[in-house]
């Protein structure tokens, strides 16, 4: 332990990291800038766009408790994960086009649901409803295909 300028107490590891932040060389640095530091920021932010989109949907659906499931968003994008994993090109089913594919049938599932919603306008118990049919459907296509 060392004492830093206040009379604290500071490990050297912290003392590293701090050194690394604040624009330092060595092994510690390239550490800290190349692996640690660009993955919380991406921790945060994706974070921070889960919880802005939980708000959204709240706020859409006026409705404390709405959740993807709800709204069959959920069931559309497992349906498309598993299409593409039973019959997708072979070279292709892992990696990063499952995500997209599964993002694609969740997209595809929400216009649907807004569509058959829309009756001159938006209305919250409407959209629920047909999320819920819409989700139930999807599922048991799900459990068809699985």
């Amino acid at each position: 332990m060392r004492h830093d300028q206040r009379g604290k107490r500071v490990r050297l590891e912290d003392r590293a990291v701090i050194e690394a932040l604040a624009g330092g060389d060595g092994p510690t640095a390239r550490i800290v800038m190349d692996l640690r530091l660009p993955r919380a920021l991406i921790a945060v932010t994706a974070g921070a766009m889960l919880g802005l989109a939980g708000a959204i949907l709240q706020s859409i659906t006026r409705n404390p408790l709405a959740s993807p499931a709800l709204t069959g968003v959920l069931s559309g994008a497992v349906l498309a994960a598993v299409l593409w994993s039973v019959g997708g090109p072979h070279h292709l089913q892992s990696g990063p086009m499952l995500p997209l594919v599964a993002t694609l049938g969740g997209l595809a599932t929400g216009i649907a649901v807004y569509v058959l919603s829309w009756r001159g306008g938006t209305n919250p118990l409407r959209l629920i409803l047909a999320g819920v049919l819409i989700a139930a459907v999807l599922s048991s296509l799900t459990s068809l295909v699985g």
